[in-house]
């Protein structure tokens, strides 16, 4: 049985390490490519073992005050956005001609300069961040 052929597109990503400090440090602030235009649907955070927690939120976010997501030491998580599968090119190559408006639903990505960090203690933790390859 033959598979049909069909083109190959590679999964990119950017993996770095994101200095966290005890104030607020921006997702943003070591990556090239912090713009909505990146497009990062997906990112893996990981605190090394032995490290103390980090926290994930806003520009407020404190070990202190505990006011975001803790990402325990050892334990890397996974965070990916949901972006369902549809195919508006054809819908606008229907209606075109017809004068109606073309509903049009925006692709949802992450905006890594609102993501803060912040740990009790200064340390480095570890950051991939996945593009989606098909928009």
């Amino acid at each position: 049985m033959s598979k049909p052929t069909r083109p190959l597109n590679a999964q990119t990503y950017v993996a770095y390490a994101l200095p966290v400090t005890v104030a607020a440090v921006a997702l943003s602030s070591v990556t090239q490519q912090s713009n909505l235009n990146a497009l990062y649907t997906t990112m893996i955070l990981s605190v090394p073992v032995g490290g103390t927690p980090v926290f994930m939120g806003n520009a407020n976010v404190a070990s202190a005050s505990g006011n975001g997501l803790q990402i325990p030491a050892g334990v890397p998580i996974v965070l990916s956005l949901g972006n369902e599968r549809e195919i508006y090119e054809l819908e606008r190559a229907v209606t075109q001609d017809w004068t109606c408006n073309v509903f049009e639903i925006p692709f949802v990505v992450w905006d890594t300069s609102q993501i803060y960090f912040a740990a009790a203690a200064p340390q480095t933790m570890g950051v991939i961040l996945f593009a989606e390859v098909f928009v």
